[in-house]
C-alpha cells in the first residue's frame, strides 16, 4: 500500500485547527492570538510527521 504525504498533511492541518479552536478551554488566561496560531501550526506540523512515520513504518512491515 503506497501511502501519500498529503494525508499527513490533511490529518496534521485537522488537528491543528482542533488544537486551534480548543485552545482557550486547555490554557484559561488569555493568549495573544499570534501565539495561539503559532503553537497550532506547531502541533499540525508534529503531528503530521508523526502520522507520516507511523503510517510508513507500518507499510513497510
Amino acid at each position: 500500500m503506497v501511502h501519500s504525504p498529503l494525508a499527513s498533511a490533511v490529518v496534521g492541518c485537522l488537528v491543528g485547527l482542533v488544537f486551534y479552536l480548543a485552545m482557550p478551554a486547555i490554557v484559561p488566561e488569555r493568549m495573544p492570538q499570534r501565539l495561539r496560531l503559532g503553537a497550532a501550526v506547531v502541533v499540525a506540523v508534529l503531528i503530521g510527521l508523526v502520522y507520516l512515520f507511523v503510517r510508513g513504518g507500518l507499510d513497510q512491515g
